[in-house]
């Protein structure tokens, strides 16, 4: 059996423009020319180009490994032991993790897919809490579960720091950068991995007030600093003015396969604002089953057995390479006959 194509991460297959693989090309030679130096310089340029892109000043800006390292950087330098810490049920599960190492008191917040939070209600939740995280949007439910207008609201409110994971930025268009002026507890990340297609680089940056970026810096060395390295320095300089370029090749992307998807195999897909497809499957198929005789067949996708409010009927998966599409479809046909005939 040949290795099953990872589809359980929301990695972005949308194929990259000859002008982007030009600009990637050509930004990788420049690592290469000052590959010899500690990365310091760099990092200072690329600081600049995100202050520059998002109308921010240099201070407010950290850099990490990706946004699993900032997260777990900002539940040390924000919180201590035994602190109250919150977030959604189900959601990303590294802050969960992060707040198990550093020993933080946790508290859930359910959330089911398409449902809506309020300001005042998650307010009464949150009483004592230090830090909240928030996806936004929620994976792997995959919607806003605050509005613009309600997390101006909550963030207005709240006593504690916000983590807002905007890693989705570009397939979803709401952000809560412009409330950080008025709200000085909101911690937006964002990373090139999921819309951008460039998860390999590891890349990832907060922006917040002086005073939450201060603290973040105080719990980072410049030797962990330097972990960013030249190479994902020198791309992410020239990728950040075409993130929207890359967020919407990849919406079209998505919408295509969503639309063959329907096509092909009759599935019904619930709208998100993330990388991941939610099929809905017929009640009567087991999804487990279904998911074995995909990975058989060279498919991997997301395991959400896990998750608590999760429907038992959602197949959750990244969009795959084009050229497997029929593949992929002819696959999940053959699984779903199965299941017509009695199989």
């Amino acid at each position: 059996m040949k290795k099953p194509l990872r589809l359980y991460w929301g990695e972005n297959y949308t194929p990259k423009s000859i002008k982007i693989q030009k600009i990637i090309d050509k930004a990788s030679q420049q690592a290469c020319e000052s590959i010899h130096l500690y990365p310091g310089e760099l990092q200072l340029e690329l600081k600049k180009e995100i202050a520059k892109k998002y109308k921010v000043n240099i201070e407010q800006i950290f850099l990490g490994n990706g946004i699993e390292n900032l997260i777990h950087l900002s539940v040390r330098a924000l919180t201590k032991q035994g602190d109250k810490v919150a977030f959604l049920s189900p959601t990303f599960p590294v802050f969960e993790t992060a707040a198990d190492t550093y020993e933080m008191r946790k508290i859930e917040i359910p959330i089911k897919i398409g449902k809506k939070l309020q300001a005042i209600n998650l307010l009464k939740s949150l009483v004592g809490t230090k830090l909240f995280y928030l996806a936004y949007p929620n994976n792997p439910t995959g919607q806003y579960v605050l509005s613009l207008k309600e997390l101006k609201v909550f963030a207005s409110k709240y006593s504690g720091k916000i983590i807002l994971d905007e890693c989705y930025w570009g397939i979803g268009k709401k952000t809560g950068i412009n409330l950080i002026s008025k709200s000085p507890n909101i911690i937006v990340m964002r990373s090139l991995s999921k819309s951008s297609g460039l998860a390999g680089l590891r890349f990832g940056f907060s922006i917040s007030n002086k005073t939450i970026s201060q603290s973040l810096h105080k719990y980072s060395t410049k030797i962990e600093a330097d972990s960013l390295n030249s190479f994902t320095c020198c791309i992410a300089k020239k990728i950040l003015p075409l993130t929207e370029e890359l967020s919407d090749q990849y919406v079209k992307f998505k919408a295509a396969f969503i639309n063959n998807l329907k096509k092909k195999t009759g599935l019904e897909t619930i709208r998100n604002e993330t990388s991941f497809i939610l099929a809905v499957i017929p009640e009567k198929i087991n999804v487990s089953v279904l998911m074995k005789e995909l990975k058989q067949t060279g498919y991997e996708t997301k395991d959400c057995s896990k998750y608590d409010y999760f429907p038992m009927n959602i197949l959750m998966f990244a969009v795959p390479p084009e050229d497997k599409w029929p593949d992929f479809f002819s696959d999940i046909n053959n699984s779903l006959f199965k299941y017509k005939k009695g199989g």
